[in-house]
């Protein structure tokens, strides 16, 4: 009997089953169904393991994200030495570094980091350095940042996962699949992990949706991802403001993989006809905005077309970057659960997920 069932296999459902099934159940009773679409927010994120930014006060997260930074490479090492195939390099997944963000003026670079300037007080309980954020010039920097390639974590995942012998199942997950297994008592708990679709399944499932649901906000944006585009050296993050931060580019990746991100459009839902009209036009201004940084870098002959172009959904839940919680239960044989993350932050907490859900599981 299959125990448990994670719908979605991102970079939650992907890192859930992982830790579940190397910690607490075996292989055979856990299964992950998934219709593996093309534009999920895992496959089109540049993986940027961002903590720049975060209030204490309004982050419930924060501690979670810190400890999974802390993690972080001592996780993908031993998922590569589980796997034992030199296929996988620590160096060509993660990178550690600076990250440095660039205003249009010294006004909007103030303004922000009077914003963004944690409590020293909070930094000295939590044992963490002073000067994490410091100005220069127009520009902030952040002590400790990282970067995670999406697509080669999310092959590693699945490597171990197919090595573990967990089944991964191409199948539509809807009200009929659950009735049925309502019906044959064939699954214990199910975890719902499916991004940008886990409000419209929910509803579907005709389940209570979680507060936080309230605040959603979709979109759908680019990624373009090119080879040695530029060096970022010492830096794992780098990201340009234009005026009133209307615009904003981000740079990620290594000195061989390189990724520009992000311009996005608003959805009201995912079964929307896509303006990639507007989509297109958005990302023609991204590009002129590469063209004039007036940073390091210089792309004044970069030819968007010559990119790898990927697009995907993208969702937020206001303040909340990451939604884990028990569903109202439908049926007294299956708990539910929700385990959704706004827009690349599943990949910021993939280490500690596991153990989090665990702990509401067991």
């Amino acid at each position: 009997m299959t125990q448990y069932i994670i719908v979605g296999s991102g970079i939650l459902g992907l890192s859930l089953a992982e830790y579940l099934t190397r910690q607490s159940i075996p292989a055979n009773e856990l299964k992950i169904i998934s219709t593996e679409n093309e534009k999920s927010g895992s496959s089109a994120a540049a993986a940027n393991l961002a903590t720049k930014g975060q209030l204490f006060a309004r982050d419930p997260h924060f501690k979670l994200k810190l400890d999974s930074k802390m993690n972080y490479k001592n996780w993908l090492q031993m998922l590569i030495n589980e796997l034992n195939n030199s296929e996988y390099k620590i160096d060509s997944i993660y990178k550690e570094g600076k990250g440095i963000e660039y205003f249009a003026t010294n006004d909007e670079m103030l303004e922000h980091f009077k914003r963004v300037k944690q409590s020293d007080t909070e930094l000295k309980k939590r044992n963490l350095p002073l000067d994490s954020i410091q100005k220069n010039n127009n520009s902030i920097i952040y002590a400790n940042e990282a970067w995670v390639d999406a697509k080669k974590l999310l092959q590693l995942l699945r490597h171990i996962l197919l090595k573990r012998d967990v089944i991964i199942e191409k199948k539509e997950f809807n009200l009929d699949y659950y009735n049925n297994l309502i019906k044959n008592y064939d699954c214990k708990n199910i975890i719902f992990c499916v991004g940008a679709w886990t409000k419209s399944l929910l509803q579907e499932l005709q389940f209570t949706l979680p507060k936080e649901f309230e605040k959603e906000r979709l979109t759908i944006g680019s990624t373009f991802m090119g080879e040695k585009l530029f060096h970022l050296n010492e830096y794992a993050l780098i990201e340009k403001n234009s005026l009133k931060t209307k615009e904003k580019i981000t740079l990620s990746g290594t000195n061989s993989i390189n990724y520009i991100s992000s311009s996005t459009v608003k959805i009201d839902k995912l079964t929307d006809n896509i303006n990639f009209d507007k989509l297109s036009e958005k990302n023609k201004k991204l590009l002129d905005f590469l063209q004039n940084l007036s940073i390091d870098f210089s792309f004044k002959n970069l030819d968007l077309s010559a990119l790898k172009q990927i697009d995907g959904y993208r969702v937020g839940f206001g303040h909340s970057e990451i939604v884990i919680t028990e569903l109202q239960s439908k049926s007294s044989g299956i708990r539910s659960f929700v385990c959704a993350g706004a827009h690349k932050s599943g990949f910021l907490f993939a280490p500690v997920i596991g153990e989090r859900m665990q702990k509401m599981l067991f």
